[in-house]
């Protein structure tokens, strides 16, 4: 039996009073507008529908919030086909206001606590935003880094969106014992998708829509990618299996200082076998990659490349305590300029008791 859709219409009036003159007079004086639809199309769709509209209005000269209209809403999906073989979720939301141009700052904490790290590079003893750099290892983590509004009021429009797919091959041919679809029924995969823009002017496809095109830089004020995806095989199998992940961010704003830009990547491949039930291994090769082009950072610009291997050995001699030797060996190299300087090689062992 299919579910009936929802719908619903919501009107919200609210005043806000302050003294004025010795009175209690009318400060601020707001409406919302919302409206809510969902709705099953039937056992493997289902679809929301969020809207608001809010008009905020100053009363008095002496009311700290003007005049503003802001616009929000989002559409929520999901799905699930072939026996729940194939899952989606997706969420897209938009909105418009008014907001503050941010800048950050680098706040100190206690070591180990931190990101970030600060060296003198110009012996002048002030603290300089270039002169801060991202902390490897714990006694070197003294900072962090802290977004602070700044004094330019703007409209934005801003976008997100969210997609997630799982696909789980043997749910749907778990009966058959046919050779190709024995093969490829042991294969399951995740990915997710993850855009979210602001900017302060545009066209309407730039305004709604993430990462449709180039957006000039004095338009935007922040565009963030997050992309994930891992492919598995023998996922469930305890004797063996081998997978494939991707992981890739990207970050881009508009500061008060000017544009940063960041850009992270990793893939990797793996495999783990159990020779015994108490002694398993597990190897994976991977390939980083790591940018920076930040334009008002041109001493800290780089581009980093690197391959690596690690290896985990693990130990089970009861159901209560398990040993995990673990190894890493990581070579990166930055390409950046016409003369790229700057190799490192990285070895680390570790061990580790459960």
């Amino acid at each position: 039996m299919e579910e009936k859709g929802n719908f619903r219409l919501q009107y919200t009036a609210r005043t806000d009073r302050l003294p004025y003159k010795g009175e209690i007079e009318k400060a601020t004086r707001s409406d919302w507008y919302k409206l809510n639809w969902q709705n099953s199309l039937n056992k493997q769709h289902r679809v929301q529908l969020e809207a608001a509209y809010r008009k905020s209005e100053a009363l008095l000269d002496t009311a700290k919030v003007a005049d503003e209209s802001i616009v929000t809403g989002q559409v929520l999906y999901s799905s699930n086909l072939a026996k729940r073989a194939i899952q989606q979720e997706m969420r897209y939301a938009t909105g418009s206001g008014r907001e503050y141009r941010r800048d950050y700052v680098y706040v100190p904490v206690p070591a180990g606590q931190g990101t970030h790290f600060w060296r003198d590079d110009n012996g002048d003893g002030e603290q300089q935003l270039e002169e801060f750099y991202e902390a490897t290892y714990p006694d070197e983590q003294l900072y962090i880094r802290l977004l602070t509004v700044g004094n330019t009021l703007a409209q934005t429009y801003s976008t997100e969106l969210n997609y997630r797919l799982t696909l789980s091959p043997g749910l749907f041919w778990s009966q058959s014992s046919a050779g190709a679809i024995k093969v490829i029924r042991n294969f399951s995969f995740t990915g997710s998708i993850r855009l979210q823009q602001k900017v302060i002017s545009g066209t309407i496809a730039e305004q709604y829509l993430p990462l449709i095109s180039e957006i000039e830089e004095n338009k935007l004020l922040y565009q963030r990618q997050n992309w994930q995806a891992s492919l598995f095989y023998n996922r469930a199998n305890p004797a063996w299996g081998a997978d494939a992940n991707l992981l890739f961010n990207q970050r881009k704003q508009n500061i008060a200082a000017g544009t940063e830009f960041y850009r992270t990547g990793q893939y990797s491949v793996g495999i783990r076998k159990s020779f015994t039930r108490v002694w398993n291994i597990r190897l994976e090769g991977q390939q980083l990659q790591k940018d920076n082009l930040s334009a008002y950072l041109a001493e800290k610009q780089f581009i980093i490349r690197g391959q690596g291997l690690n290896t985990q050995l693990g130990w089970l001699p009861s159901r209560v305590v398990q040993f995990k030797l673990n190894l890493r060996y990581l070579d990166q190299q930055n390409t950046y300029g016409e003369m790229p300087e700057g190799e490192s090689q990285i070895k680390e062992s570790g061990l580790e008791v459960n």
